[in-house]
């Protein structure tokens, strides 16, 4: 009977013992439940935060005066996105050129290359001049270049953005040409004034000699 009293009471503190860890079990899963939640509503909130912050940049990308870029950084630096401007300023349409790298849009590879080793060792390219192919057979034109690399998530994006500086280009050529031929016929006319003066104090010295 004792051992038998001793074998209920071992059962009964066993379970007992299931009773307690089921407890310590279901309030540890409650725990990382509300964990979990937290976390998802967290990752929500950043979600709807980034989006509100994609939708933003889209619209002052879209709004911008200035022709812009967004691509991959990536060898060929695949385009994702362009904005009415560059569309405008480059005559390129913006179905066809998303997707493509931007190999064709450098007149100089040469510089297309500089400009993205400086890129990939300080993340950002300042004023950078260099002459651009336009779509449809339009003429080139010279742009500074100006970009900037950013980390998103996994991945990094290249944003460019691109002056449009031939006309000042074609100015100040004109005005050096103008300053250049200016300079050369004050020479020829200093040159004429030089020599009609040697001539003329050769004269004067010729007439003092026949008076004497």
């Amino acid at each position: 009977q004792w051992q038998r009293n001793d074998e209920i009471g071992q059962l009964a503190q066993g379970l007992d013992q299931m009773r307690n860890d089921l407890a310590a079990l279901l309030s540890e899963r409650e725990q990382k439940n509300t964990e979990l939640q937290n976390e998802l509503a967290e990752r929500q909130r950043i979600e709807i935060a980034l989006g509100l912050s994609q939708a933003k940049f889209a619209a002052i990308f879209n709004a911008s005066p200035v022709a812009m870029t967004v691509s991959r950084m990536d060898e060929g630096q695949t385009l994702l996105d362009v904005n009415s401007a560059w569309v405008r300023l480059f005559k390129r349409e913006r179905a066809y050129s998303l997707g493509g790298d931007t190999h064709g849009m450098w007149r100089e590879l040469q510089q297309r290359q500089a400009a993205v080793m400086t890129l990939q060792q300080q993340g950002e390219l300042s004023r950078c001049t260099a002459w651009m192919l336009c779509g449809g057979g339009h003429e080139d034109i010279l742009c500074e270049v100006w970009g900037k690399v950013l980390k998103l998530r996994d991945e990094s994006l290249l944003i460019l953005a691109y002056d449009d500086i031939t006309a000042k280009h074609l100015y100040e050529e004109n005005i050096l040409a103008l300053n250049t031929g200016l300079e050369q016929r004050v020479n020829e006319r200093t040159r004429e004034l030089s020599s009609a003066l040697e001539q003329l104090t050769a004269t004067q010295d010729e007439l003092r000699r026949s008076e004497n």
